[in-house]
């Protein structure tokens, strides 16, 4: 049973309840992400989710993670291009108990001075980390690349000179203007009846939000160029990328790039997988995969392979998307990736902290829960024709964005 609520402050509620389990998975997001920041601000986004950890009034940081560790809890958070989400899953006999730590943390995170530098420096290390990535890297480089001066375009860690001078009023600031009931969803998903799962919104959520509503700013859509960029790392490998153009999350078009993407780029069976690694041997590593923005989206293919087959792999892919693009699927290899598509759907149902996240997304993109018989129904309705109609909007080489990553001999 699955219900939608939205109040009158704008906050909305989504319930799945599902009596099969014996765990609840409790999420409240926020619509906020680094697509939202300024070239100034990026990276306060993430800065913010890590504060909200780092003690209230009541609780301390360590406090707030011993409370939802002693009674076996999981809660964790993270921070997107479009969206924030902080989270539990617990038994479905602790939930109110996470459900108020919960709260404290979001309403009344105090953002101690000493934190503020500690996080600082944690995050400033994260960075670092990244860096030391080179999928990582060739995928920020990507992006650069396909979506330049978009706000898409910025990595949602933000750079190290943004992380430096980010301040304690700098978060508080931009936490009164994001975090207002209009632009969060509470996602309550497991074994919670929807009357127990309402009483909890309205006691430790609904009414501590303030009156004031903030709207939500509006992104332009990004054209997505083409472009190309390399960076020098001292590695084994070659790490190469390539961007071209998507569709949006509400786009029609969306079920037919799943199921292309599956045949092509996801899979051991897919096309992709079969020409680099198992013909060629190119690559132990390759994929492709699409991203769906409110506005645009992206569609990627990357790979990993030895300095001197670089070129020869490259142009394997090029040559395989360019046969994609003369001759289309097959009946046979669009039936199996629509199999896939609806099972990865149906697998997905199982986990709690999945759902939790698919319903949340949902809202904010159709003010209502995931309907899993309405996604699996589009599938059903692609054939053959319907889901080559779209490899020409997705494969545009004059749009094509590249990106690798190598050592220097």
């Amino acid at each position: 049973m699955k219900y939608f609520h939205q109040y009158k402050n704008g906050l909305r509620l989504v319930h799945h309840y599902v009596p099969t389990v014996r765990s609840v998975a409790f999420g409240i997001s926020v619509g906020t992400g680094s697509a939202y920041e300024t070239e100034e601000n990026n990276g306060i986004s993430h800065f913010l989710e890590h504060m909200m950890f780092k003690g209230t009034k009541k609780r301390t940081a360590f406090e707030i993670v011993r409370e939802f560790e002693s009674v076996g809890a999981q809660t964790n958070a993270f921070t997107s291009k479009h969206m924030t989400c902080y989270y539990f899953v617990s038994l479905d006999e602790n939930a109110e108990y996470c459900a108020e730590i919960l709260s404290d943390m979001f309403f009344n995170a105090s953002f101690p001075k000493e934190e503020v530098e500690r996080e600082r420096a944690v995050i400033l290390e994260e960075i670092s980390e990244a860096d030391d990535e080179p999928e990582d890297i060739v995928f920020e480089q990507l992006a650069s690349v396909y979506f330049a001066e978009h706000p898409l375009a910025r990595p949602i860690l933000g750079s190290r000179e943004n992380v430096k001078k980010i301040t304690a009023d700098d978060l508080r600031a931009y936490r009164a203007e994001t975090y207002s009931a209009g632009n969060v969803v509470i996602s309550i998903v497991g074994n919670i009846k929807k009357e127990d799962a309402t009483r909890l919104a309205d006691k430790y959520f609904t009414p501590n939000f303030t009156g004031k509503k903030v709207a939500k700013k509006t992104l332009v859509p990004a054209p997505g160029r083409g472009g190309a960029k390399g960076s020098v790392k001292d590695i084994e490998q070659v790490h190469i990328a390539f961007a071209f153009p998507g569709v949006s999350q509400a786009d029609p078009r969306r079920p037919a790039v799943l199921v292309l993407n599956s045949a092509f780029g996801s899979g051991m069976s897919s096309r992709l997988f079969q020409k680099i690694r198992e013909k060629y041997g190119l690559a132990y590593t390759v994929y492709s995969y699409p991203t769906f923005y409110p506005n645009e989206g992206e569609f990627s293919v990357y790979t990993s392979t030895n300095k001197q087959n670089f070129e020869a792999t490259k142009t394997a892919i090029i040559d395989e998307i360019k046969l994609l693009i003369e001759g289309g699927l097959t009946e046979t290899e669009v039936e199996c990736a629509k199999n896939q598509i609806k099972a990865s759907f149906v697998f997905s149902q199982e986990s709690t902290s999945a759902l939790m996240r698919m319903h949340s997304k949902e809202a904010f993109l159709r003010n209502a829960c995931f309907d899993l018989d309405m996604y699996l129904n589009e599938i059903n309705k692609l054939d053959k024709d319907s889901v080559n109609a779209v490899i020409a909007d997705i494969f545009d080489f004059d749009r094509m964005a590249v990106s690798h990553v190598m050592s220097e001999n």
